[in-house]
């Protein structure tokens, strides 16, 4: 994303990753499965599918941003390359990836291995004290004209014309989560979250706007939750939808009609998490 759109565009796509990350931590602990925060889960006797979490994808990122940070892009890209070449097509176990780490790259420098604790990030539960932190300056600009309308200002006066998908999906992450029906439509008229083609940012409207009841949905979470599949998607909007004044039945009335379409690693999710039989 960096070489295509540019450095801060880049950026963008690492702050929503740590968003993301902080929130899995969090539904994480709440569910009792903090051992799942780790980067090397155990899965004995366990169905392999319980680690499919956004985690190794979030987390892991952030280590390999954290090496890249440490060690200089030039030399971690090094590394990189001839550890794609070693072992394409060979199976890789964690404990192997570390005794290659070490070997290859962190023996150059002793103060990377202190710098960076690989075993801690995969070992160990939660989020360490040094990830990374990553800044935007097009986030920056999003918070300002946010502020405008948490101030009273009008929603079409905010100066939107040249955001791109991840400004957006800031912009309603960072909305007040509890909205009144004024609030939203003047949100929706504003700039057609509801009817949006991109499906990440539909996704993000719904999952702020669905527990407060919003009346201009209509029926386009049941259509949104018939035609896609991702569970990227359906678990946070159905979440959201027993957070709603219809709870369980509705989310339910909807699955009944969606549960057919789905994969089924997406229909054993949401049976557990709807209770359904």
């Amino acid at each position: 994303m960096e070489e295509i759109f540019g450095k801060d565009f880049a950026n963008m796509l690492a702050l929503l990753s740590y968003q993301d990350l902080q929130d899995e931590i969090v539904w994480l602990n709440s569910e009792n499965r903090a051992a799942d925060t780790r980067l090397r889960v155990d899965l004995e006797g366990r169905n392999p599918d319980d680690g499919l979490t956004g985690i190794p994808y979030d987390k892991g990122f952030f280590l390999l941003k954290l090496m890249e940070e440490t060690i200089g892009r030039e030399e971690w890209d090094n590394f990189l390359k001839t550890y794609f070449n070693t072992f394409k097509f060979k199976v890789m176990t964690t404990d192997s990836f570390l005794d290659y780490l070490d070997k290859e790259l962190l023996s150059k420098n002793a103060d990377w291995e202190k710098t960076i604790q690989p075993r801690k990030w995969i070992f160990e539960e939660g989020l360490p004290e040094n990830c990374p932190k990553i800044t935007s300056t097009k986030f920056e600009t999003v918070e300002s004209e946010l502020a405008k309308w948490t101030n009273g200002g009008k929603a079409s006066a905010i100066n939107s014309s040249d955001w791109v998908t991840p400004q957006w999906l800031h912009f309603i992450n960072l909305i007040n989560d509890t909205l009144n029906q004024k609030q939203m439509s003047e949100l929706d008229a504003a700039f057609a979250f509801t009817q949006s083609g991109n499906s990440e940012i539909k996704a993000a409207w719904f999952e702020k706007v669905i527990p407060n009841n919003y009346e201009g949905l209509g029926n386009t979470v049941e259509d949104f939750l018939v035609e896609v599949g991702r569970r990227k998607f359906l678990t946070p909007i159905y979440k959201a939808l027993l957070k709603s004044e219809g709870g369980l039945p509705a989310a339910l009335a909807i699955y009944e009609k969606a549960r057919p379409n789905y994969h089924s690693v997406s229909s054993e999710t949401m049976d557990k998490l709807l209770g359904y039989k």
